[in-house]
């Protein structure tokens, strides 16, 4: 019986040192400051200092006007404002989770486009090379491990190692470099994400977590009994 649980606690310890390992290394690799942060473009006197005062728009007058606009538009899921190089708009999702802006003064519908999303990228990072890539993402991955959705995604020439992520909703800037997708796979590997990609089962992860855990249990217990000293037969 202690040959059995002798061997059970090194074969489940050779697991468990192994993960413990990719844990702990992958943990200091997400508490590396290597995270980007979202930047705005500022417009002097205008960004930072709103205005909410000279709003003469309603938020049902926005809601009827995005109406007007987008007959296909039937439920406002959300609305709130948004400050965008100044101009104060009314940030509105609909039925679909899609983003539209309205503008708080005007009423006009502000159209963000993938070129208006390449501008503001150009403008807040100084960018002057042709651009490779600017397409839409509508799901995280590891490029793009958390945050608004959707955002548009943008590469230049002569920085093949960044992207830039733009947001439609209040046209702010996230720059990830190489070292950014190094800690999104840390952070991916250190909680169990990449099983809920694969499964789509949020619940499948827990089971794994829970899985491993039960293994860190049986190990421990076994190392406590094989403590205690081997009792002698008595004849």
């Amino acid at each position: 019986m202690r040959k059995i649980i002798r061997k059970t606690h090194k074969w489940v310890f050779i697991f468990v040192g192994i993960f413990s390992l990719l844990w702990v290394a992958t943990g200091v690799i997400m508490s590396l400051p290597v995270h980007g942060d979202w930047k705005k473009l500022t417009v002097q006197n205008k960004t930072g200092s709103e205005d909410y005062s000279s709003v003469t728009m309603s938020p049902a007058e926005a809601v009827a006007r995005l109406k007007k606009e987008k007959p296909s538009f039937s439920l406002a899921r959300s609305i709130h404002f948004e400050n965008i190089q100044g101009r104060i708009m009314y940030a509105i999702t609909d039925q679909d989770k899609k983003n539209h802006l309205i503008d708080a003064h005007t009423g006009e519908y502000y159209a963000f486009s993938a070129n208006v999303a390449e501008s503001y990228a150009r403008k807040i990072y100084g960018i002057k090379e042709p651009i490779l890539e600017n397409v839409v993402i509508n799901n995280h991955g590891v490029g793009y491990l958390w945050g608004e959705l959707p955002v548009y995604r943008l590469q230049f020439e002569g920085h093949a190692s960044e992207e830039y992520y733009v947001s439609p909703v209040n046209a702010r800037v996230l720059k990830h470099t190489i070292y950014t997708k190094i800690s999104n796979i840390s952070s991916m590997l250190h909680t169990f994400t990449p099983i809920q990609i694969l499964t789509g089962s949020d619940l499948l992860r827990w089971i794994s977590v829970l899985f491993v855990g039960l293994i860190f249990l049986v190990g421990t217990i076994t190392g406590i009994y094989l403590t205690f000293p081997k009792r002698k037969n008595r004849w």
